[in-house]
């Protein structure tokens, strides 16, 4: 983050976040994920965005003290530290990013969730789940590389949803599933959008998930 001042009182202080290369990063734009209880400076807080909505393109963060205290300057280059990178780091990740993220090709965003990976204390255990969206030719290089990079470890739900989603849900498929199914696209009757689930959809995303957890070998 960018040189700041921590006010000594419990009033929220604009802050400016990048990543360790530099380049931008914009958390908290639809929801928390573990990222609004932080800490700056050994500073327990809350960060706080400000924007007219999800997808707008001016949007500011703010960190406000949790207690009262000495006010602290913070020098550029000072790590946010969230909640969510160390409650759960003796967990088995289930990583699953990346439809709305800010990747320029296949190898970044296996580079991207590497990264994630590399903050874990075991990071031998861990799942890794591709998009869902797009045809199959669409995904086709990057699920190659992602079969080939994370190997046992790599779930393709795009193919998964797509193949079975509809026999195993019992769900009798409609002209347009059949359509789409042809693409090699996760049909309709799953999803309530282009990129969001049903009911079905995530009963069956959880239950693919936790077999492959289950052949792993990571629980019971």
């Amino acid at each position: 983050m960018e040189e700041c001042l921590i006010p000594a009182e419990t009033e929220p202080v604009e802050v400016h976040l990048y990543l360790q290369d530099g380049s931008g990063i914009s958390p908290l734009r639809q929801g928390d994920g573990g990222i609004r209880n932080c800490s700056i400076n050994g500073i327990p807080g809350i960060l706080t965005i400000e924007q007219e909505s999800y997808i707008s393109t001016e949007f500011k963060y703010y960190f406000t003290r949790l207690e009262p205290g000495e006010a602290c300057l913070v020098e550029s280059g000072t790590y946010l530290i969230n909640e969510g990178s160390y409650l759960y780091n003796d967990c088995i990740p289930v990583i699953f990013i990346g439809q709305n993220g800010s990747w320029e090709s296949p190898q970044d965003l296996i580079d991207q969730q590497q990264k994630l990976l590399d903050t874990l204390d075991n990071p031998n255990k861990y799942i890794i789940v591709g998009l869902t969206s797009g045809t199959e030719e669409e995904r086709r290089e990057l699920e190659e590389m992602m079969e080939t990079h994370w190997g046992k470890h790599y779930v393709n739900l795009r193919n998964y949803l797509c193949r079975h989603g509809l026999d195993e849900a019992g769900i009798t498929p409609t002209q347009i599933d059949l359509e789409q199914m042809e693409k090699g696209m996760v049909p309709d009757s799953l999803r309530v959008d282009a990129v969001h689930f049903n009911k079905d959809g995530y009963t069956l995303i959880g239950t693919y998930i936790f077999k492959r957890l289950s052949e792993l070998h990571y629980i019971p």
